[in-house]
């Protein structure tokens, strides 16, 4: 049994030879309803990893992804028929919540085969699309479109909320369990824009602006003019009185 926990990325990183390739990858974000999101990895478990261990269940899953806010979950699984694993989930967009079972036909979700790059989302009609479990019911989505067992060893799927209707099983190919070689949940956040979406700003430097001439002063030179005419005035009058 193997338990991981990582951080914030732009991408999923290969934690085990099922876990989702770069390419998957761009795919899993190309059917997000929004650009660029970013994966944080909330709960990763292996059941045949070789390490020693408790085995989790379906408790530990949900104190790990319950109230986080829209998740994508992908498993590897081995169905009876099928020679080669598949890289199958689903994504809820909605909390994940632990209380008695409720049905919940809110849109906004779907599963998908990442081997294939098909997703499915929910018919129009066809009732609940994600089971709101109590933890020993594990993961559901739909009504039992896609099931983890509440030993996360085991799960199944059928055609009931998502595909057309006579499709024995649009995930799967037909209806029937299968047995869970990993399983990865990771909350999902909008990144950052693509620098193309980003508003631009223009570093413009402002042409300089010269300084005003300053300004020219005029002498005022009319107090010179009064006092002159005074003397002027002063002398005619002394000159008078001498005679």
């Amino acid at each position: 049994m193997k338990l991981f926990a990582a951080g914030l990325a732009l991408a999923i990183v290969p934690l085990s030879p099922a876990s989702p390739t770069p390419s998957q990858t761009e795919q899993l974000r190309d059917w997000l309803p929004y650009q660029n999101a970013q994966f944080e990895l909330l709960f990763g478990y292996y059941p045949d990893g070789g390490e020693d261990g408790e085995p989790l269940d379906s408790v530990d899953l949900h104190r790990a992804v319950d109230k986080a806010g829209p998740t994508v979950t992908i498993l590897s699984v081995k169905a009876p028929y099928d020679r080669q694993s598949r890289v199958i989930g689903g994504y809820n967009p909605h909390n994940w919540k632990s209380w008695f079972g409720k049905y919940e036909s809110n849109a906004g979700r779907f599963i998908f085969d990442l081997g294939r790059g098909l997703k499915w989302e929910r018919t129009s009609g066809s009732g609940p699309s994600y089971h709101r479990d109590p933890s020993e019911y594990g993961l559901e989505f739909g009504q039992g479109d896609l099931v983890i067992n509440p030993d996360l060893r085991s799960g199944s799927a059928r055609n009931h909320s998502f595909g057309a209707k006579n499709q024995s099983s649009s995930l799967l190919g037909q209806s029937g369990p299968f047995q869970i070689e990993s399983i990865e949940v990771y909350r999902v956040r909008r990144g950052p824009a693509p620098l193309s979406d980003q508003p631009m700003v223009w570093n413009v430097t402002p042409p300089e602006i010269s300084p005003p001439p300053p300004s020219v002063v005029v002498p005022d030179d009319s107090h010179l003019v009064f006092e002159l005419l005074i003397v002027t005035i002063s002398l005619a009058l002394f000159k008078r009185l001498k005679r």
